[in-house]
């Protein structure tokens, strides 16, 4: 929708449909070495990269590579989707700046500054708030159409860096989860957009939790209702349910095993619990939106297991898309 209010980004509404007369297969394994994913917000496409200046595009329901990006910047990193699925936002740390992929065209648009955020495990959090459109990063930097909105502040606990970063679907708060620390610390801020200034993000810090997932932090995810917060961290064996509002513990995803490192939400409320489990019985298990287990899978082989924060879901919420170090990319069908 074209809006021609000043300060007001317009929002872009679109629909995807994917029709195909074979369907997709229950799991497909390639043999590709990738460090990094990410899932389109619309389309039914895995971005992938393992370094370097390019980004491969796969089709997750055919496993095919459909396109590749080149020339995005000299040595990619973390990524993020832009809400109405119209960017791909992708950290350059030579130089340091944020690639900015007009995915309409699959092009380099543009290129933003990020000076002083040259970290290659960086999250990347893109988000809209009060209407405006913005990508946080890590390290509590925060940009907008390539001008920086200042240092928000925001962290997780001891670390200024946060390890995963997931924001409310109207974007009125952020939940930070640190990485590396025993316990692990996770914290919310309320967020609004400003056109003070030329624009500002108004930071508010709410309630924070020390221990609430356990030690070494790994991910962090919100239920569809915005009701409930979900964390994954090597300790416990389970991923952690946690009320939204208060953050305090309110209970653990059954199954599960050593170690939770990916947990994400889908568009129907189901939740994905993914392990570092090099001798598990499954790496990851499916949860309805009330915490019943639904299924479970296995992905890696043997000695193998999914790499940190590196499962991803289409935005129908019917394919699932994982890294493991065997390498392989992996593309498993969970509800069809």
């Amino acid at each position: 929708m074209k809006t021609n209010v000043a300060g007001v980004d317009p929002a872009l509404i679109k629909v995807a449909i994917w029709k195909d007369s074979a369907g997709a297969v229950a799991m497909n394994k390639l043999p590709i070495n990738y460090s990094t994913i990410i899932a389109d917000k619309i389309r039914p496409y895995i971005y992938a990269h393992n370094g370097g200046t390019s980004i491969d595009v796969y089709h997750a329901f055919t496993a095919k590579k459909i396109f590749t990006i080149n020339n995005v910047a000299a040595n990619v990193a973390g990524m993020a989707v832009s809400p109405d699925g119209s960017r791909l936002f992708v950290l350059d740390t030579a130089n340091p700046a944020l690639a900015v992929i007009d995915l309409s065209t699959m092009k380099l648009s543009a290129t933003w500054s990020t000076k002083g955020a040259n970290s290659s495990t960086m999250p990347l959090l893109a988000m809209r708030s009060n209407d405006v459109d913005f990508v946080l990063l890590g390290n509590g930097m925060a940009l907008r159409d390539g001008l920086s909105l200042g240092r928000t502040g925001m962290s997780a606990g001891y670390y200024s860096q946060a390890g995963a970063m997931s924001a409310m679907a109207d974007g009125s708060a952020v939940y930070i989860q640190d990485s590396g620390m025993s316990p692990a610390s996770s914290a919310v801020y309320h967020i609004t957009y400003s056109a003070i200034g030329g624009g500002m993000l108004m930071v508010k810090p709410g309630s924070r939790s020390s221990g609430l997932g356990g030690s070494n932090g790994k991910d962090i995810a919100i239920s569809l209702d915005g009701t409930r917060l979900y964390l994954a961290s090597g300790y416990p064996y389970q991923c952690t349910v946690a009320d939204l509002y208060t953050m305090s513990k309110t209970g653990s995803l059954p199954g599960g095993d050593a170690y939770p490192n990916n947990v994400e939400v889908s568009n129907d409320g189901r939740v994905i619990c993914g392990i570092f489990g090099w001798y598990s019985k499954a790496d990851f298990w499916v949860y309805s939106a009330n915490g019943a287990q639904l299924a479970s899978y296995k992905i890696a082989g043997y000695g193998r297991a999914l790499q940190d924060r590196q499962l991803v879901m289409t935005p129908d919420g019917l394919i699932v898309a994982a890294l493991t170090d065997d390498p392989l990319l992996a593309f498993v069908a969970i509800g069809l």
